[in-house]
């Protein structure tokens, strides 16, 4: 690894652009499909959604960018919601193809997000309540009084309070 603090995997292996896209383009909704679950993320969740609290997944994925391009937009959406339903994460609704977070979650009168892109969290600052849930890549001091998790147990916490 080039960078492990780095977000993207061009960065943190030091891959040109190419590269990382003929890999994301072969391999991403493999990735998708199998990566790993945050610790007690299906349980917070079900207990969320038990307690009547509405949940929404808001990805960029299928936005037709040069990430996700036309051919193989359907595959990562159905790669996704497969990753959802076989790790138990309950859910209300999915926004695919959100390049605006903040205004997705305008338009679904959501009072709170949980976000890691430094990118999204830009955008959500001072438009809805905003956790951020920690990553090397986001530790960033225009973000320290912001609210920051490292962990389900401390989300629900907060969401309680």
């Amino acid at each position: 690894m080039e960078n492990i603090n780095a977000q993207w995997s061009k960065e943190m292996f030091g891959w040109p652009t190419e590269t990382a896209h003929e890999l994301w383009d072969k391999y991403g909704n493999e990735f998708y499909e199998n990566a790993w679950t945050r610790e007690l993320a299906p349980e917070v969740v079900r207990k969320l959604k038990d307690e009547n609290n509405e949940i929404y997944i808001i990805t960029a994925r299928h936005d037709g960018d040069v990430w996700f391009p036309a051919e193989i937009v359907n595959e990562a959406e159905k790669a996704t919601v497969n990753w959802l339903d076989k790790n138990k994460i309950m859910y209300d609704k999915i926004c695919f193809g959100s390049k605006d977070k903040a205004k997705v979650c305008k338009e679904n009168e959501i009072d709170v997000m949980i976000e890691d892109d430094p990118n999204n969290i830009e955008m959500l600052l001072g438009k809805t309540s905003t956790i951020i849930f920690d990553n090397p890549y986001n530790r960033l001091d225009k973000y320290a009084e912001v609210t920051r998790v490292h962990n389900w147990n401390e989300i629900y916490n907060i969401l309680r309070k």
